[in-house]
């Protein structure tokens, strides 16, 4: 049975003088992958900051596993957007899973041969191992992707929260991604992606949040995933495409 493992009530969030999230309330179960959709300025990427703890200025509560979020932060791996990560930076694909490995650490802890192991695996099934010593900036896109998401694998967590994984990924990469992602569902994990392909929600997806800076709807995607829902959450950014796309579904 599933039980609720994201607890978020009365959660406002506003920078400077500008609403982001406005009167959030939203239960997360367990061993459920969520997609979490919206229009640009929706207030997607903050709602998953907010509950990794990185803002500090909202009203509202936030439980994580029935805790506030210091007390479980190993038990969440974030994988951000691309465009918050440095490429530049001098670290090989093997470090950078690696420390995927620190929340299980104390301050003085070194890593072992157990964490090694760990992280190889992650590596394997993403299918990188052959890249572990090469400067994250010297990869494909879609290799980046897949070594930050070993990195989130590397964790061991329960939840796990990724902030538009396919944007800018190869086929190939996509298709080792959400593999990745079904089998951590098997697993009894719980996952929340940030997500804008409409098209492929129902076959991506058990469970849809939708937010447009209030809650929308969230649910299971056969009884939320709706044209009803859709045009409250997007307007006039629900192009003619997408609902082509959804009619036939």
């Amino acid at each position: 049975m599933s039980k609720v493992v994201i607890d978020i009530k009365g959660l406002n969030v506003s920078y400077t003088t500008k609403r982001i999230l406005t009167s959030i309330y939203l239960q997360v179960e367990s061993g459920k992958s969520y997609g979490l959709i919206g229009p640009n300025g929706a207030g997607k990427s903050t709602l998953l900051k907010a509950v990794l703890g990185l803002i500090d200025d909202y009203v509202g509560d936030i439980k994580v596993l029935d805790k506030n979020i210091d007390e479980v932060r190993k038990h969440l791996a974030y994988v951000p957007q691309k465009d918050e990560i440095d490429f530049s930076f001098p670290a090989s694909v093997n470090d950078i899973v690696m420390m995927g490995r620190y929340p299980h650490k104390s301050i003085f802890q070194r890593l072992n041969a157990e964490d090694k192991k760990i992280a190889e695996s992650a590596m394997k099934s993403l299918e990188i191992l052959d890249l572990r010593d090469r400067q994250i900036g010297q990869l494909s896109g879609g290799q980046q992707q897949r070594v930050f998401i070993a990195r989130a694998l590397a964790q061991e967590a329960d939840i796990y929260l990724f902030d538009e994984p396919f944007v800018g990924v190869d086929i190939t990469s996509e298709n080792i991604i959400i593999s990745i992602m079904k089998n951590l569902v098997k697993d009894g994990k719980t996952l929340i992606t940030v997500h804008h392909d409409l098209t492929s929600i129902s076959t991506y997806f058990d469970s849809v949040i939708m937010i447009n800076q209030r809650l929308i709807a969230a649910g299971s995607v056969d009884k939320v995933f709706n044209q009803e829902n859709l045009s409250k959450c997007y307007g006039p950014q629900l192009t003619l495409l997408q609902k082509s796309a959804l009619l036939v579904k």
